[in-house]
């Protein structure tokens, strides 16, 4: 298991893309404010350093769940947004359905390069929980 900045005392819960409709992704672009009234625990950036085209991931009301990642192969960094106002954690799979064909990856931390993680353009579905 890859293990980057979890803490103690992580209890559990899942990620929904933000937005009207559970599994919408809202897409934006690095210098795009975030979108007024959306929950969102994460960022999902196709480029390293939180740059380039992004997309809400994860809710505050959907924890525990799987989703499928906002696009097949593109993500190279996460930031964690804190619209919620909670810590959560997440971990992050290789294949579908939250499924680790590797080793998956758990992070309550943003990972600004995932490539050192063996994690760029490798994810397909998260879940998130409290901490």
């Amino acid at each position: 298991m890859h293990f980057h900045g979890l803490g103690l005392g992580l209890s559990a819960v899942t990620a929904l893309w933000a937005g009207g409709v559970a599994g919408a992704a809202i897409p934006g672009t690095a210098s795009t404010e975030a979108v007024q009234g959306v929950n969102a625990i994460l960022r999902f950036y196709r480029d390293t350093n939180f740059r380039g085209q992004w997309w809400y991931g994860g809710a505050d009301d959907a924890m525990g769940r799987c989703f499928a990642a906002p696009c097949e192969d593109c993500v190279s960094s996460i930031q964690f947004t804190g619209d919620s106002h909670r810590a959560a954690w997440c971990t992050f799979y290789d294949h579908t359905g939250c499924v680790a064909l590797g080793t998956p990856l758990y992070t309550s931390e943003n990972i600004a390069n995932l490539g050192a993680w063996n994690y760029n353009d490798r994810i397909k579905s998260f879940q998130c929980w409290w901490q």
